[in-house]
């Protein structure tokens, strides 16, 4: 039995996630053209980050179990993953003029997402829910099998969509209940996957795979125009469940790594541009504006700025993220050992007391 939470194409298809995110943002704010044709593109790596997070997380979660200690790993961990590098870097967009200094305020209290920042509200407070999430679908499992899983799975997306209908989803709402479907689809295929430790994935992933990327290709409005003849519409905006879903399919074909989209995943290149994802999504959009207020239209600029953004993300990662990353794993150290101790001691005792 593989380890179930190690999935080794995981940081590729996190660094997939950030370059459609970091590229197509490139594109709309340098070439302000392009915005009737990618209008809503650069949210289809949002989803695949929202998706995918609920997927390794609730993997984790139903691996370790839901316990008072593991339930605090949690919460810290996810804490000091995301909290102090999203407050330092809305300080440097306020600093920079970017955004207001009301803005800052209303956006580090979680009460407002300018720009990118609206992502950062509706994750964080999807991952106070999560724990709660897998222990439904994980019990739905054990009592009913990936059938149970599948139907509670529908249910809840039924009962969600009956509340905040995908369509009508206000454009980058902070409001996490709008967006829930998207990684409740991600916790169930974490659990399905988990149980059957990917052995009855399809044969012809790559094909499939292929097809998915596909469609999700011809969902951006300057494809369907091209395709199709449609109108260039924002509808792109607010489908983020049927996008999910089919990132779902992506994500259970190729998280293990199988298939040549799986290696390609696992490419050094892009499992390093995963691992700095965090950084380069906070500072790049600051990145873009700045420079592309000064050369607009200048595509050597554009690359300049997309190839910038790697490079800072890289270092915001190594002199911050990492320390903050060694620190969160100190702190679990050290408080698994005072466990381990303490319950020793209550051994030794317990011993003595008997004698």
């Amino acid at each position: 039995m593989t380890n179930p939470t190690h999935f080794p194409a995981a940081d590729g298809i996190r660094g997939f996630a950030c370059l459609i995110v970091l590229a197509l943002h490139t594109v709309v704010i340098f070439f302000e053209a392009t915005n009737p044709a990618l209008a809503g593109a650069p949210k289809i790596g949002v989803w695949l980050f929202f998706v995918l997070s609920a997927f390794l997380l609730s993997s984790k979660l139903a691996s370790t179990g839901f316990s008072w200690a593991t339930l605090s790993d949690y919460a810290g961990g996810r804490a000091l993953r995301i909290v102090p590098l999203f407050l330092i870097s809305v300080l440097v967009y306020a600093l920079a003029g970017v955004i207001t200094w009301q803005q800052a305020v209303e956006t580090m209290t979680l009460t407002a997402g300018p720009m990118h920042f609206w992502t950062i509200p509706v994750e964080l407070k999807f991952y106070v829910a999560l724990p709660a999430v897998v222990f439904v679908l994980a019990g739905a499992f054990r009592y009913a099998g990936t059938l149970g899983v599948a139907l509670t799975t529908l249910a809840g997306i039924y009962i969600q969509q009956m509340l905040w209908p995908y369509w009508a989803t206000p454009q980058s709402s902070i409001i996490t209940s709008w967006y829930f479907s998207s990684f409740l689809c991600g916790t169930c295929i974490a659990i399905c996957y988990r149980a059957t430790d990917g052995a009855r994935l399809a044969k012809y992933r790559d094909v499939l795979g292929s097809l998915i990327l596909v469609a999700i290709i011809a969902s951006i409005p300057g494809a369907r125009y091209m395709l199709l003849d449609t109108p260039m519409t924002n509808d792109l905006l607010d489908k983020h469940l049927p996008l999910s879903i089919l990132w779902c399919a992506f994500i259970l074909l190729f998280v293990g790594g199988s298939g040549t989209i799986g290696e390609l995943l696992q490419h050094k290149w892009i499992v390093l541009v995963g691992a700095w994802s965090y950084p380069i999504y906070l500072f790049h959009f600051l990145i873009l504006v700045v420079t592309a207020k000064f050369f607009p239209g200048n595509l050597p600029a554009a690359a300049g700025a997309f190839i910038a953004s790697i490079i800072v993300g890289g270092l915001v990662h190594k002199w911050v993220e990492f320390p903050l990353n060694k620190l969160r794993t100190r702190t679990t150290e050290r408080r698994k050992a005072a466990i381990t101790s303490q319950a020793g001691h209550h051994a030794v005792a317990g011993a003595g007391k008997r004698h």
